[in-house]
């Protein structure tokens, strides 16, 4: 398993800038979908999902959920979570620092 995340590794950043979010809305909260990729240990796995911004419900939060799947290392995981994030500061139009907090539910499927 250890080999299939050392060669998903370039696919992981090659698909990080491709699929990078554009030019960034108004105060809006950035509504819109973004890809989620990463990797895992214990159990070794990538995981593949969607997020959705949902935009503001109150001037420095937002309400953003996704849904991820996981496999590899003979288990296979579904998530889906429900995630708020609060901006320390108000402008959604350049990168800064956030808090989230949020609501999720998992599933393990394990392979013999």
């Amino acid at each position: 398993m250890k080999k299939l995340i050392g060669s998903a590794l370039p696919l992981v950043f090659a698909l990080s800038l491709f699929l990078a979010p554009g030019a960034p809305a108004a105060e809006s909260g950035n509504i819109g979908m973004g890809p989620r990729v990463g990797l895992t240990s214990n159990p070794d796995q990538v995981m593949l999902g969607l997020h959705y911004s949902a935009g503001q419900i109150a001037p420095p939060v937002r309400f953003q959920p996704n849904a991820e799947i996981g496999f590899g290392d003979h288990v296979t995981l579904l998530e889906l979570n429900a995630d708020f994030h609060y901006r320390f500061q108000e402008s959604w139009d350049v990168w800064n620092p956030y808090a989230g907090a949020g609501l999720g539910y998992a599933m393990a499927f394990v392979d013999g």
